[in-house]
């Protein structure tokens, strides 16, 4: 397939992958603004970093394969249930509640008690590359299914 064919798949895994480094919380305690963000505060949103990885190594194969093959289709198949997994991740973050912040103070933890906000950027980078995913995989697989 094409390079076009291949670029949502590819462009879904980058921002997967990606998504899990950004802001996800925020807490305003009285004193200053706090940001939690990248793999050690990010919990469950580490399995999204496989996930766009295993999105990644199916725009490859839809790119390296002919359009009406096996591989193609279930290229499209992987990508599309990849998406749907990083989506269901990613709401299951953004809906997790309620969250305490927690300060790690001379070696212990102290909760300041502050309310924890969703911010905006890591939830909107998954949740569009989810879509990019469950799109591009699905347009893949129906090609491959189509007559050529």
């Amino acid at each position: 397939m094409s390079l076009k064919a291949a670029l949502p798949l590819l462009a879904a895994g980058a921002l997967i992958g990606l998504a899990p480094m950004l802001t996800w919380f925020v807490a305003r305690p009285p004193q200053d603004t706090v940001t939690a963000r990248g793999v050690p505060t990010a919990g469950e949103l580490w399995t999204l970093i496989p996930l766009g990885l295993f999105l990644v190594v199916c725009g490859v194969a839809v790119r390296r394969t002919p359009v009406s093959s096996p591989g193609a289709f279930w290229a499209g198949v992987g990508g599309t249930v990849a998406g749907v997994l990083a989506a269901a991740v990613s709401l299951v973050a953004v809906l997790a509640r309620p969250a305490t912040l927690v300060v790690v103070e001379a070696g212990r933890d102290v909760a300041t008690g502050a309310p924890v906000e969703v911010a905006t950027l890591g939830p909107a980078v998954a949740f569009v590359g989810a879509g990019l995913a469950v799109i591009g995989g699905l347009l893949t697989a129906r090609r491959s299914l189509l007559p050529h």
